[in-house]
């Protein structure tokens, strides 16, 4: 389930089934925050294919529960930046958790091709995963995208006759 459209799609979900407004696009942004190891796609299209190596043994650890956590704190760093009150624990574990989501999501891509989810990194490289669904597969974004769709359309009609 490596789309962003999978990813955003059921974190979106989950926050409406909780109801949860605050914190929001910490949550979503956490949903995708792991795939920001994409950057060494960039990297081998720009320059030489050492570099695109370099770059991706750099952000490998981002789909690690370690990695996440660290992402998760210098994304809050970056972002809270010029604010005069944040609170800065709160958006952590809200970013945290949505790039936990996003590990959980992951797990269920083939560990044959994914490598699977390095839980833990950096004290062993073994991959773990559920193995249910080949890499690149469709499937999960096309149940995702109506759901979210239907969610969305129920949410307006609930919010017109409520008002």
């Amino acid at each position: 389930m490596p789309d962003w459209i999978t990813h955003l799609g059921l974190g979106w979900l989950i926050l409406e089934a909780l109801h949860r407004k605050e914190h929001r696009l910490h949550f979503l942004v956490g949903c995708i925050l792991p795939d920001v190891e994409k950057v060494y796609v960039v990297a081998g299209f720009l320059a030489s294919p050492r570099l695109e190596v370099l770059v991706q043994a750099f952000f490998e650890p981002t789909h690690t529960p370690l990695g996440a956590l660290l992402l998760s704190v210098v994304s809050t760093v970056i972002f809270s930046l010029g604010e005069e009150e944040n609170d800065f624990s709160r958006a952590v574990g809200w970013i945290f958790s949505g790039a936990m989501l996003h590990l959980a999501l992951d797990s269920f891509i083939l560990v044959e091709t994914s490598g699977g989810i390095k839980l833990l990194w950096p004290f062993s490289s073994k991959g773990f995963g559920i193995s249910l669904i080949p890499l690149g597969d469709w499937r999960p974004a096309a149940i995702v995208a109506p759901a979210c769709l239907a969610t969305a359309l129920l949410k307006r009609r609930w919010n017109r006759a409520g008002s």
